[in-house]
């Protein structure tokens, strides 16, 4: 149940956040991987452009 201005109950805040940080977490670990090795293929293709 939200109040009129769409918020939720105070009573549901800290589960809301909990699930908020959970999600973060989860994206942040799978990205993470993908990431780095994106940075690699950036750092190779540099490389290869002053070579």
């Amino acid at each position: 149940m939200t109040d009129p201005h769409g918020r939720a109950p105070r009573a549901e805040e800290p589960e809301l956040r909990r699930q908020r940080w959970r999600l973060l977490r989860v994206l942040s670990d799978a990205l993470e991987r993908p990431l780095v090795v994106l940075a690699f293929v950036w750092l190779a293709l540099l490389a290869a452009e002053f070579t």
